[in-house]
């Protein structure tokens, strides 16, 4: 989050600000990677061949 808003946006103390945030917001909190589950098994996709 951090990196996409010092792209536009800067001021002092500004990672510190997000990182006080991020670490109270509950959405925040919803979407980690921590809370996700895996993907499962891979499967292998056919390319489908030109003409």
């Amino acid at each position: 989050m951090y990196r996409d808003l010092r792209e536009v946006f800067w001021w002092n103390g500004m990672k510190r600000d997000i990182t006080d945030f991020v670490a109270k917001c509950p959405n925040c909190q919803q979407v980690k990677v921590e809370h996700q589950r895996p993907g499962g098994m891979t499967q292998e996709i056919n390319i489908p061949t030109w003409k």
